[in-house]
C-alpha cells in the first residue's frame, strides 16, 4: 500500500467521480494529492480534507489562475510527479448542429483548454523535478459518433487527438 509514498499527484476534477475515486487510490498507495475543482471547498467528508490531501478551487479554463494554484502547492509543499487530467463537461444533450457557439466554447474551453492549462502549468514543475506522468482520461465517444453526444467527441479527439 505504499507504491506512492514519496510522491506527488495533481489531480483535476477531483471532486467528480473518478477524480475523487483516483485521488483516493493515490491516497491510500501513500502519495501526497493536490485536487483542483471549481467547487469552492471540497465536500463534506471528502478524501480531498484528509492528511497528505490538499484542495485548490480553481477554474481550470483560467490559465493565470491554475498557474498560480500549481506554483503555491510547488512552493508550500512539492513538485508534481504525476499529472492526472479527469476534469470534464457534458454540455447540453441535442445535436451539435442545433447547438450555440457559446455551449460549444464552453465544453471545448473545460474540456481541451483546461486540460492544456493544467499541463502547462505542471510541466515545467515535473521537469524540473526530473520527469513526471501525465494520464488524461477521455471517453471513447471520441470514436464512436452518437448524433446527440456532439459534446463528448471534444473531450477525447481533443485530449486525445
Amino acid at each position: 500500500m505504499d507504491r506512492l509514498r514519496g510522491k506527488t499527484a495533481l489531480i483535476t476534477g477531483a471532486e467528480g467521480g473518478l477524480g475523487n475515486v483516483i485521488a483516493g487510490r493515490f491516497l491510500a498507495e501513500g502519495a501526497t494529492v493536490l485536487g483542483l475543482d471549481v467547487l469552492e471547498a471540497p465536500r463534506p467528508g471528502s478524501i480531498l480534507a484528509g492528511a497528505n490531501a490538499y484542495y485548490a478551487s480553481v477554474d481550470i479554463t483560467d490559465e493565470n489562475a491554475v498557474s498560480a494554484a500549481v506554483d503555491a502547492f510547488v512552493r508550500d509543499h512539492s513538485r508534481p510527479n504525476v499529472l492526472v487530467n479527469t476534469a470534464g463537461v457534458l454540455g447540453p444533450a441535442k445535436p451539435g448542429y442545433m447547438s450555440t457557439s457559446e455551449e460549444f466554447d464552453f465544453v471545448f474551453s473545460v474540456n481541451v483548454k483546461g486540460t492544456w492549462a493544467v499541463s502547462k502549468a505542471t510541466v515545467p514543475h515535473m521537469i524540473e523535478a526530473g520527469g513526471g506522468s501525465i494520464i488524461n482520461f477521455s471517453s471513447i465517444a471520441g470514436l464512436v459518433e452518437e448524433p446527440r453526444r456532439w459534446r463528448f467527441i471534444t473531450l477525447p479527439r481533443g485530449r486525445c487527438g
